[in-house]
């Protein structure tokens, strides 16, 4: 690899300012999600738990590891964002154990609004549909808090939201 090539991969490769954000998000969280049963304007079923995140592989991703209790069924979920320099955008990706899918998701960050927008598709298990539109949100309120909203595109617009974790950091 000649030198200007390898200057360009560690310039694609590297942390730089869009990384910051990631380390916002680190520390210690109780969660409390809201799921709209049925989609939105439905019947609630609001559960606690506690999110374990930390910036991974050099502060290039933020690591999730999250633990609740979803309907009497213990729920365990694994994520990562990041930014990636090269689509100039960040990324996410989700599993857990109520599901066999990968959640993927591309976006932004809006500086002035503090909300982290990403957007992707999913299986939606119940109805059989592949590829689903969705938007996921991370709001960040402040250090001690965030939003993390689900919004299944499928609906009308203006009532979207079938999944809602408030993150309260720990003290």
């Amino acid at each position: 690899m000649d030198e200007q090539a390898m200057q360009k991969w560690m310039e694609m490769s590297s942390p730089n300012e869009n990384h910051k954000l990631l380390e916002e998000m680190a520390g210690s969280w109780d969660v409390t999600t809201t799921v709209w049963m049925g989609g939105p304007g439905g019947e609630t079923m609001v559960s606690q738990g506690t999110s374990e995140t930390e910036v991974v592989y050099g502060g290039r991703f933020l690591k999730e590891v999250q633990q609740n209790d979803m309907g009497g069924q213990p729920f365990e979920g694994l994520g990562y964002v990041g930014y990636d320099n090269l689509k100039k955008k960040y990324v996410q990706l989700w599993i857990d154990s109520m599901g066999t899918g990968i959640y993927r998701g591309e976006g932004s960050f809006n500086s002035e609004t503090r909300i982290l927008t990403f957007f992707g598709t999913m299986d939606d298990a119940i109805s059989g549909e592949h590829d689903k539109m969705m938007k996921y949100e991370v709001h960040l309120i402040d250090e001690n808090s965030r939003r993390f909203e689900i919004h299944d595109l499928s609906f009308p617009v203006g009532n979207t939201k079938t999944l809602e974790m408030v993150y309260t950091r720990k003290k």
